[in-house]
């Protein structure tokens, strides 16, 4: 019984051993899981000391590079006004302006780099310079000339002085001929209200809409030769705009005259001007879009609907009295002669495609006779007018630019002025010139290759001079579109033009 009772209680020790055994083992393994908690919390807490000591230390760098940037520009400001100026390119073109904006002077520029090829039929001549018979040596037939010329070089300054109100422009031109630089546009204007502007000085008057946009901006290599004949060129006077409404435009001007402006004139002083007083209306209209689209005749593949129609009204009085001594050389009075021209125009465009068209007339009201016309011969008056269809396509090709084709068809009909003034040359001419423009950055870098099909004879000169070739009123083949006067009854001449183009 004693033997039973011992092992009784040795088992009971053993029992009580073991369980405290395992108590201590369970206390030990939570003791391990609680250090290894506090670890983790420790370590995370080192990545974010270490984190936020790198992003302090990067922070720091940016700051420090910025405020460089800071002190640089500070630097620049100072150096460019003691007053403070800001300067740079507003991604049309360059600026130097006034911290408050009271002064501004952008500066950009123009540059036409062409070469022309042309195609005409001559007749032959002898060793002597006459026209050449049958049987003698002809030296010049299918005459062929070609070459390069800085087409335009232009640097336009413009702005306001003392607050947006006062405006001026200076343009000057390098003469493509000599690289003479004459003044293209001399302007100051006045904002009398946010909707009427009063400018004075030398600009395009505001007659026909392809002499208007810019030539920069235009859709062939060269303005139509339609254009050429009636075009104001630039005029000396005053003007007035009206913006009626958002798509509704007024513009007035009274002026010396058809091409008073031009730096070919024999004198752009007001004593020796060639007219007395000359008056141009024009109304623009756009039934719809943005009116901006006016300024060219192009459309970008993603380009809303844009409609324009455009009316102008040009009425001249040219030099009256007996200007310099001269007057009638037939009835011995003095000169009162009077012209008018009118025109209408409208433009369609939409996702790349364009379409315009133009019509122009003029009535002349001569009096007496004049040089111009053969000995003898009285003076009648003339109704010249000239009609201009064009159109294109512009189409994206990816990070080339976009690809435009177009096509321009242009009449002319002087009314028998050619026959009346120069025997030989036709009265009707129709013209044909077709090409492309390839845009790289729009009208600022653009290359254009078109060919120029006069079907009829050119008159090289004035077709109406008056009086006495006082006033050119009618203008002859230029050689800036690359045309050039035909021999009397000779006809189908070409022109093919490849211009680069590039703006700043």
């Amino acid at each position: 019984m004693k033997k039973l009772t011992l092992m009784a209680m040795a088992l009971t020790v053993s029992l009580c051993s073991a369980a405290n055994a395992a108590s201590d083992l369970s206390a030990e393994v939570e003791a391990l899981k609680a250090q290894v908690k506090q670890q983790q919390v420790e370590l995370q807490q080192l990545r974010v000391q270490s984190s936020s000591s790198w992003m302090n230390e990067r922070r720091s760098q940016e700051v420090k590079a910025l405020v460089q940037q800071v002190l640089a520009d500070a630097d620049t400001r100072a150096a460019l006004a003691e007053g403070g100026m800001t300067a740079g390119h507003n991604g049309e073109n360059f600026f130097l302006a006034s911290e408050d904006g009271s002064f501004l002077l952008r500066i950009s520029g123009q540059i036409q780099i062409r070469h022309t090829s042309n195609f005409r039929d001559r007749k032959p001549f002898d060793a002597d310079g006459n026209p050449a018979t049958l049987d003698e040596t002809s030296f010049v037939s299918d005459a062929g000339l070609a070459g390069f010329e800085n087409r335009r070089t232009k640097i336009r300054f413009d702005g306001h002085i003392g607050g947006p109100r006062v405006h001026y422009v200076v343009q000057l031109a390098v003469q493509p001929d000599d690289n003479e630089v004459n003044g293209d546009i001399i302007t100051i204007g006045y904002d009398l209200t946010d909707n009427l502007y009063i400018w004075a000085g030398e600009d395009k008057g505001p007659f026909l809409r392809e002499e208007i946009v810019s030539s920069s901006r235009q859709l062939a290599a060269e303005r139509s030769l339609v254009n050429e004949v009636f075009s104001l060129g630039v005029q000396q006077g005053v003007g007035l705009n009206w913006q009626a409404r958002e798509d509704i435009l007024l513009s007035l001007m009274i002026s010396d005259g058809a091409n008073s402006g031009e730096e070919d004139r024999r004198s752009k002083a007001w004593d020796s001007d060639l007219n007395d007083f000359a008056f141009t209306a024009r109304l623009d209209w756009t039934f719809e879009g943005d009116p901006g689209e006016a300024a060219d005749f192009t459309s970008d593949p993603t380009d809303e609907l844009f409609i324009h129609g455009g009316a102008a009204v040009h009425y001249e009085v040219t030099e009256t009295g007996n200007y310099n001594g001269r007057a009638d050389p037939n009835s011995g009075a003095p000169y009162n002669d009077t012209f008018t021209m009118w025109t209408l125009d409208a433009a369609v465009e939409y996702q790349g495609f364009n379409a315009f068209i133009a019509f122009v007339m003029m009535h002349t009201d001569f009096e007496g006779a004049g040089s111009a016309l053969p000995a003898g011969a009285s003076r009648p008056d003339f109704d010249p007018w000239g009609l201009v269809v064009q159109a294109g396509y512009n189409m994206d090709i990816g990070d080339n630019g976009t690809l435009e084709p177009f096509v321009r068809w242009e009449h002319l009909d002087f009314d028998s002025v050619a026959e009346t003034v120069n025997s030989g040359y036709d009265d009707e001419i129709d013209l044909i010139t077709f090409g492309f423009n390839w845009y790289h950055k729009k009208h600022a870098s653009k290359f254009t290759l078109d060919v120029v099909w006069a079907l009829d004879t050119l008159p090289g000169g004035s077709p109406i001079a008056s009086p006495g070739g006082q006033a050119q009123l009618l203008r002859g083949v230029s050689s800036g579109l690359g045309l050039l006067g035909d021999d009397p009854d000779e006809d189908g001449q070409i022109a093919l033009r490849a211009q680069y183009q590039l703006l700043f």
